[in-house]
């Protein structure tokens, strides 16, 4: 895996350390949403290949997806890869190392592809530098097929696919994940955020839309400022009494 290190974005990676700390949903929020998706992934027969994620920001939409990824590696699950793009950020923000950091980790996160990803990087150590085509066949479509049934579902996590350089990104994107959705000998689930204008791929895709979350302040000032507004009254004016003008989230 040495060679194939030398061309995937390590900014790009779920617990990269450029990104850390990434942005995550805050804990008791997103409930609903996260279970929506979790269902998805679950279902054994779903109709759809694609989970489009849209939100009103960027940062909301990102931390909902770094939660989703971290639930699927706190449970180990086999085979599934992230990428993140961030606009601006070398390596980041184009799609010329998407697939080989997505093949790494997909390496790395399951055993059994390991080894048919090594043989494909010995057959054509290049295979980094081929064109984004090649690459996903290559380096994660042929693997795949090569494991032994039953496979489960091969899992994708694309984060601001709109923060991909170039106007024909998306569009080069969804043409070659359609060709790839039209295999019935490939099983793949893709969650992306960021494709705007986009709710149906290929005829294959459901959209969650992040309502703005109204809770979350209201449980961490219940929970940590509450007890100091506590303590104020009864240390300064001698009350256990405290009037609640109100609670709400900016933004």
């Amino acid at each position: 895996m040495q060679a194939l290190n030398l061309f995937i974005s390590h900014g790009a990676l779920q617990d990269s350390a450029a990104r850390n700390p990434p942005p995550r949903c805050l804990p008791g929020t997103r409930k609903k949403e996260k279970e929506k998706i979790r269902s998805w992934i679950e279902e054994s027969n779903a109709c759809s290949s694609v989970f489009l994620i849209q939100g009103r920001t960027a940062v909301e939409k990102t931390a909902f997806m770094q939660t989703i990824a971290d639930q699927l590696q706190a449970e180990n699950r086999q085979p599934y890869a992230c990428f993140f793009f961030n606009r601006g950020v070398v390596g980041c923000d184009n799609m010329d190392q998407l697939f080989s950091t997505l093949a790494y980790q997909l390496a790395i996160n399951t055993p059994s592809m390991r080894e048919h990803i090594e043989n494909a990087m010995m057959e054509d150590p290049a295979l980094p530098m081929r064109s984004a085509a090649t690459q996903l066949q290559k380096l994660i479509i042929n693997p795949f097929k090569l494991l032994p049934p039953p496979r489960s579902p091969l899992i994708l996590i694309i984060d601001g696919l709109d923060e991909c350089e170039g106007k024909e990104c998306q569009d080069a994107f969804l043409a070659l994940i359609s060709q790839v959705l039209e295999d019935p000998a490939v099983m793949i689930q893709l969650i992306v955020s960021g494709l705007q204008g986009h709710e149906h791929v290929g005829g294959a895709g459901v959209c969650l839309i992040l309502d703005p979350e109204k809770t979350a302040v209201a449980i961490y000032l219940s929970k940590y400022t509450c007890a100091f507004f506590f303590y104020i009254a009864h240390e300064r004016f001698h009350t256990d009494i405290i009037v609640v003008v109100g609670l709400f989230r900016v933004g």
